[in-house]
């Protein structure tokens, strides 16, 4: 496996934690959760709502976390977002100039139905979104993809989830990536 960052992307609901979980013990790397370092950092809990308050420094607070990790660690995986609810459950972009500062070296981007997703992240959390909002928050994730894609120069795996053999599928996308 190359050096770097490759950062599981997708909405609420949409799986990266149990992908970026066994694609991490398949490949025998790390793998580390954004909101769990801004956490450890900010002291600031998103619990069920995932709504937050200051996506710009929190995002400085992962760019920083990120360069600690990669003192340690030759290669690992990143889980994260492209968009996020805003407090006032609007669609925040993250900023493109933070994922330059993470020095990724690959993005799978996992997507989803949005009955799907309200009904996953219902089941996790107990919350429900408009399917009107989910969708826009799904939009918004695939645009700054590939934008940060286009920007930074770096492979980009989108990746439909059938929820049944997903991780095995993103392996084998990351390893023929890396032959």
């Amino acid at each position: 496996m190359k050096k770097g960052v490759i950062f599981i992307a997708g909405i609420y609901g949409v799986g990266k934690s149990t992908v970026a979980e066994q694609l991490s013990k398949s490949l025998g790397l790390p793998c580390f959760h954004a909101s769990e370092l801004i956490t450890a950092k900010n002291n600031e809990a998103y619990g069920a709502t995932k709504h937050v308050s200051d996506v710009g420094g929190n995002q400085n607070i992962l760019a920083d976390a990120v360069a600690e990790l990669k003192e340690k660690h030759d290669a690992f995986i990143l889980t994260g977002h492209f968009a996020i609810f805003s407090r006032d459950n609007k669609v925040v972009e993250v900023p493109q100039e933070v994922f330059g500062k993470l020095g990724l070296s690959a993005i799978v981007l996992l997507e989803t139905t949005v009955e799907r997703a309200i009904q996953n992240i219902d089941k996790r959390d107990g919350k429900s979104y408009s399917a009107k909002d989910i969708e826009e928050l799904q939009q918004a994730e695939r645009r700054q993809a590939e934008q940060v894609f286009a920007q930074c120069n770096i492979t980009l795996h989108i990746r439909q989830m059938d929820f049944s053999t997903d991780a095995v599928e993103v392996e084998k996308m990351m390893r023929e990536e890396t032959k």
